[in-house]
C-alpha cells in the first residue's frame, strides 16, 4: 500500500526550490538587488500552491497507469501524460508527448535546459484491492495522507517537482538554465526504453537527479540481474505433474501470492502445509481441488495458492515472497510424485526456495555482500 504524507512532499517542495534557486544565482550575475527569497516567502508561496498540488496528484492517482506483464495500460498512460501535460501548461511551462505518446517533456521556460529531473508516471499492478485500507486508484485522504497506488512512487513526485517550479515562477527567481522534467512511462518493468528514446532523440540534459518515491533527490539505486535459468527435462516422467505456476505481478515487488496446480491427494496436501505453516506462520495457503472448477483439468489436480505480502523490489526483507515459500513448501514437503533427482519440475521449485527464497541478502546464493 503507498501513501503519501504531505509532511515530506512540503519540504520537497521547499527542497527543490532552495537547491535550484540557489544554484542558480550562485552561478548567476546577481546584483546587488537580487536576494534569494527568505525561508518565510517560500512556505507562503509552497502553502499558496498546497491546495492545487494534491488535487492534481488526486486526479492523476485515479488514472490507472498501471505497468503489467504485456504493457495493456498503454492508452491509460497516454491519457495521463496528457492530463500532467495540460497541467503543466496551466503552470506557465511548455509540455509535449514523444516516443510514441509515451513520454512528457515538460520545459520550465523557454532557456535551454541545463538540469533535467526524470520522473515516472506508471505503476506497478494491485494484486488484490481488498487488501487495502483505502482503494488504490482513489486518492483519498486520511489520517494526514493521500492513499492510492502511485502516490509515493512515483505520482507524488511528480506533483511536487511541477509545483516546487510553479513557486519558483511566483517568487520571480531567475533561473541561470532551464529546467526540463522527464516523465516517462516504463520504469516499473525496468526496461526503461522510453527514457532511451529520449535520449536519442536528443532531449536529455547533461544534468540532473530522480525524484522517485524518497524525494527530493535519488542519486543512485541498486542494480538488478535479469537471469534465466533452466532446468533439463529430458527423461522427466513426472514433468507434467505440475500444470501452471504462475506469481506477482511486475518484475521489480515482492510477489504477494502465487499459485500452482499439479496431481496430488487433497488430504496429503493439508498435512504438508498444516507442518509447513508451523515452521511459517507469516504465510498463509489456499487448497483445493481444481477440477470442481476448471473443467479441462485431470481428475485429482490440486490448486495452491499461497499469500505472503508484497512489497518493492529494493526492500527484499520488507516483505513475504510467496512464490519462494509456494516452492519450498511443494519441495521440501515431496508433494511432487517420483525421484526429485530425475525431475526437473522439482529441481526448479528447490531452487526457487532455498536458492534463490533462502536469503535476501545474497547468501544463500554465495555472494553477500558485507557492509563497512
Amino acid at each position: 500500500m503507498k501513501s503519501c504524507r504531505w509532511g515530506s512532499y512540503l519540504a520537497g517542495l521547499a527542497g527543490g526550490l532552495l537547491l535550484v534557486g540557489a544554484a542558480a544565482f550562485a552561478d548567476s550575475d546577481s546584483g546587488p538587488d537580487r536576494v534569494m527569497p527568505t525561508r518565510e516567502r517560500i512556505q507562503a508561496a509552497v502553502d499558496g500552491r498546497m491546495p492545487e498540488a494534491i488535487s492534481a496528484l488526486q486526479r492523476w492517482i485515479s488514472i490507472r497507469s498501471v505497468t503489467d506483464a504485456t504493457d495493456s495500460y498503454r492508452d491509460e498512460k497516454t491519457r495521463l501524460l496528457e492530463v500532467v501535460a495540460e497541467k503543466s501548461r496551466q503552470l506557465g511551462f511548455s509540455a509535449r508527448l514523444v516516443a510514441n505518446d509515451q513520454v512528457a517533456i515538460i520545459d520550465m521556460d523557454d532557456q535551454p535546459p541545463v538540469i533535467g529531473i526524470l520522473v515516472h508516471a506508471d505503476v506497478v499492478p494491485v494484486a488484490d484491492p481488498g487488501l487495502w485500507s483505502h482503494p488504490p486508484f482513489s486518492g483519498q485522504i486520511a489520517d494526514g495522507a493521500i492513499w492510492g497506488r502511485g502516490a509515493s512512487d512515483d505520482k507524488g513526485p511528480i506533483a511536487a517537482t511541477l509545483y516546487a517550479l510553479a513557486v519558483i515562477k511566483d517568487l520571480g527567481v531567475e533561473l541561470a538554465g532551464g529546467v526540463r522534467v522527464i516523465v516517462g512511462t516504463s520504469e516499473e518493468n525496468m526496461i526503461w526504453d522510453d527514457f532511451e528514446t529520449v535520449a536519442e532523440l536528443g532531449l536529455a540534459p547533461a544534468r540532473g537527479w530522480t525524484a522517485d518515491a524518497a524525494f527530493p533527490v535519488v542519486h543512485a539505486e541498486k542494480s538488478f540481474i535479469n537471469a534465466v535459468v533452466s532446468f533439463s527435462d529430458l527423461a522427466d516422467v513426472h514433468q507434467t505433474s505440475i500444470s501452471d505456476w504462475q506469481g506477482g505481478t511486475a518484475p521489480n515487488s515482492i510477489p504477494g501470492r502465487a499459485s500452482l496446480r499439479l496431481l496430488g491427494d487433497l488430504d496429503k496436501a493439508a498435512e504438508a502445509v498444516k507442518r509447513y505453516q508451523r515452521q511459517h506462520p507469516e504465510v498463509k495457503f489456499e487448497l483445493q481441488l481444481a477440477d470442481g472448477y476448471l473443467p479441462d483439468l485431470l481428475p485429482n489436480q490440486l490448486q495452491i495458492v499461497a499469500i505472503g505480502q508484497s512489497g518493492h523490489g529494493s526492500r527484499p526483507d520488507s516483505g513475504i515472497n510467496a512464490i519462494t515459500h509456494l516452492a519450498r513448501m511443494v519441495a521440501s514437503e515431496g508433494l511432487l510424485a517420483g525421484n526429485y533427482e530425475d525431475s526437473a519440475a522439482a529441481r526448479s521449485l528447490q531452487f526457487l526456495g532455498d536458492v534463490i527464497g533462502g536469503s535476501t541478502d545474497g547468501a544463500s546464493l554465495g555472494i553477500i555482500a558485507h557492509m563497512r
